[in-house]
């Protein structure tokens, strides 16, 4: 008896499990997508309320369809009139790169557990377009949809979106190559929208509407005009404990664009995104046509931004004409061609309040770079590391700040004592010996810090972002002081090149040479012939050539800022050390810059003739460059893969990358902006006699190019998702073997 009992229990408990594993037989509410009712069908009855084809009308409950089979689309399916669930159970619905998925109006479609893949649309939405209604899309993933207009993967008008738990990637359209959304709302959460592909603007295009990002990433989004990330204008967005990471725009916002828009950012890390033009995180601004509401503030809370890049202005955020508050946030190694690294402020309100901006980089003001002297107000902040200057332009308020460099009149200034970053979103701890510690205006001292600790842990509060747990009382010591400046070190018979930049790196003397100290200054006081590589420079160093020449000399710079001034540079000395790339100048995520530098006759026997660039950023001044060979490589002149580019009033002349790019080539994720500037006979027997570019932007500008020769795109040749502006550009007599339609500006005539 016993034994029976047993053996029923196990068996009843045995059926019950698979009932729970396998998907539910259909009920009298269901259909059932099978051999026997399709798709179409299915949706048909419900929209009709009559049974058709093999489809079956439910008696009872609410519309329901799921899928026992992957579908490929062979026609379009009917519009969907009814509130309606459809449950993939993990299957496909393909649009075989033809068809829409669906079309929704006045209703609304929850997509549970469903993979939608190739839909395509001659309007908008490649793969679900709603109009009035809403979609609901959970635990499931749009990919490779394309919409000629707007909406790659979904478009909604009048309607709301709700994200959960789902992927919508690689997807391609004008505007919102993910997500369109124009009057409405809509919520992501715990989801990914990664590598789509905006014509113009945005993976996600928010207008007129409410927006919510929760949990989620944001990441290697692509646009062709502004706004890698998100678009929103005129509407009201948050974003919250996300990640916006690695998205890029050809023009503004590499993150983000934002205008006319009350925006609210909470404990999210934007980090590694690029902007062509300005605002590499954050562009916040009025776009250039003026329709809708008025005004607008962006609040900036516990967060991070990091590793962003502009060409132009404002590495981390371009503030215009709205209000910007941050607090209890960190900027740090956000880099700008032009000015501003981590904020270039035009706004007509901007307050920071326990900030921390470090290692940021510009031409001018590295930290903060303010159009609007009277505009800015810095509390209990911390700027230190800047290359470019800490604080440049003026403070409307200015209480409890530590500022490096000592500029724009803080309280405190000198070295802070930062230990390494760390955390997400990240910060910069202090040191125990931090004079910070305990400094920071009690009046506008915050609760918490960016990692949620109370403050203060001690007398008072720290100054910057970060709450020192473990504070040591210690007599009061005013850390005022001038930055220190060391004496040149001099490159003569005693002191060699690269014993100078030994010496400048490690700031201790070497051979013959003065210590260096901080940032360093080396001085040639005549015409030299290296014949070899430098050492690494690590550190920041500015070459004074003062009209005189270097022979056969390559700089290797890695982690490291070299400037070089009104120097010449004949020859190279390339070598396994650097793979044989870059014949006069190899980096790794450094920064060079170049003024009135005449540089001619390198050699590399694989990229980069000249410059071998990777991962940094380079501004060229008043310069020429000539008779640079790239032997069995690209770039006759410079070879860029990643980073910012900027060069002005300067030329470039017979030099030649055999396998692309006669003088440039710009690979993945280069943004280049050229103003004023000449190249001529220039060649390669690839692509692109003066310039190529691959996955990246090119700007041009009253410029001339002239007699340069190709295989094909005797100027320049663009590719793969690559985008180009110009103005005031010459083109005369460059020549390519063949004319695709393919590439632009291929050349004046073909051979």
């Amino acid at each position: 008896m016993f034994r029976t009992k047993t053996f029923r229990l196990a068996l009843f408990s045995l059926l019950l499990h698979s009932a729970l594993l396998a998907p539910p037989a259909a009920l009298a509410r269901d259909i059932r997508v099978d051999e026997e009712c399709s798709l179409h069908d299915a949706i048909t009855t419900y929209n009709t309320e009559t049974s058709t084809g093999g489809c079956r009308l439910p008696n009872w409950g609410n519309p329901r369809i799921y899928l026992k089979t992957d579908i490929t689309l062979t026609e379009p399916l009917p519009p969907i009139w009814t509130d309606l669930t459809i449950d993939g159970w993990g299957h496909q619905i393909s649009g075989d790169k033809l068809h829409q998925v669906f079309v929704v109006y006045n209703h609304n479609l929850s997509i549970n557990n469903l993979r939608i893949v190739d839909g395509y649309s001659e309007e908008h939405g490649g793969a679900i377009y709603v109009h009035g209604g809403g979609v609901k899309l959970s635990k499931s993933s749009i990919r490779g949809s394309v919409a000629v207009e707007n909406g790659g993967a979904i478009y909604a008008g009048y309607g709301s979106v709700t994200v959960t738990d789902s992927v919508i990637s690689s997807n391609v359209a004008v505007n919102g190559s993910a997500i369109y959304l124009d009057q409405g709302s809509l919520n992501v959460s715990e989801s990914a929208i990664s590598d789509n592909v905006a014509r113009r603007d945005g993976a996600i295009y928010v207008w007129r509407a409410q927006a919510t990002v929760v949990d989620s990433t944001i990441e290697g989004n692509i646009a062709n005009e502004d706004a890698g990330g998100i678009w929103a204008v005129d509407s009201y967005i948050e974003v919250r404990h996300s990640s916006i990471h690695s998205n890029r725009a050809l023009a503004r916002g590499g993150g983000l664009l934002l205008a006319r828009t009350d925006a609210t950012i909470v404990d999210t890390a934007i980090s590694s995104n690029l902007a062509g033009s300005d605002g590499g995180a954050i562009f916040w601004d009025r776009p250039f046509t003026d329709f809708g509401r008025l005004g607008g503030e962006l609040h900036i809370l516990d967060s991070a931004l990091s590793g962003n890049r502009a060409v132009k202005r404002g590495g981390a955020i371009f503030a215009n004409i709205h209000d910007l508050f941050v607090s209890n946030s960190t900027l740090y190694n956000n880099k700008a061609g032009g000015n501003g690294g981590a904020l270039y402020s035009e706004a007509r309100e901007a307050t920071f309040t326990h900030v921390t901006l470090a290692y940021n980089a510009a031409l001018n003001g590295g930290g903060i770079y303010s159009r609007k002297p009277d505009a800015i107000t810095l509390r209990n902040s911390l700027i230190a590391g800047s290359t470019g200057g800490d604080c440049v332009g003026g403070l409307a308020g200015n209480s409890g700040n530590w500022i490096a460099d000592g500029n724009c009149k803080p309280r405190y200034s000198g070295d802070p004592q930062l230990n390494p970053v760390a955390g997400k979103p990240a910060y910069f701890p202090l040191r125990r010996e931090s004079l910070a510690i305990n400094r920071a205006d009690p009046a506008y001292c915050l609760d918490s810090d960016q990692q949620g600790t109370p403050r203060p842990q001690g007398e008072d509060c720290d100054i910057g972002a970060f709450e020192a747990v473990d504070w040591i009382e210690r007599e009061y010591i005013n850390p005022l002081r001038a930055p220190v400046i060391s004496p040149d070190i001099i490159v003569d018979e005693t002191c060699s090149l690269a014993d100078a930049i030994t010496s400048a790196n490690r700031d201790e003397a070497i051979g013959g040479c003065t210590a260096g100290e901080g940032a360093d200054t080396i001085r040639l006081s005549g015409d030299f012939k290296i014949g070899d590589s430098t050492p690494d420079i690590t550190s920041e160093i500015v070459i004074e050539g003062d009209s005189h020449s270097l022979t056969n000399v390559q700089f290797v710079v890695k982690y490291g800022n070299l400037t070089v001034n009104n120097l010449t540079l004949t020859g190279g000395a390339t070598s396994y050390r650097t793979d044989f790339n870059g014949g006069a100048f190899y980096l790794r995520y450094a920064r060079l810059q170049l003024n009135n530098i005449t540089q001619s006759d390198s050699l590399a026997l694989d990229d980069g003739g000249a410059i071998y660039s990777y991962d940094s950023d380079i501004v060229i001044t008043d310069s020429s460059f000539s008779n640079n060979t790239a032997e069995e490589g690209r770039g006759g002149a410079i070879y860029f893969d990643e980073g910012s580019l900027t060069i002005s009033d300067s030329a470039f002349s017979h030099n030649s990358g055999v396998d692309a790019g006669g003088a440039i080539y710009g690979d993945v994720s280069s943004a280049i902006n050229i103003v004023g500037s000449v190249f001529n006979d220039n060649s390669t027997d690839g692509e692109g006699g003066a310039i190529f570019i691959t996955y990246s932007s090119l700007s041009l500008e009253d410029s001339s190019l002239q007699r340069n020769e190709a295989a094909k795109g005797g100027a320049i040749a663009v590719s793969y998702y690559s985008g180009l502006r110009s103005s005031g550009v010459a083109f005369l007599d460059n020549v390519a073997d063949e004319c695709p339609k393919i590439f632009d500006l291929m050349g004046d005539r073909c051979k």
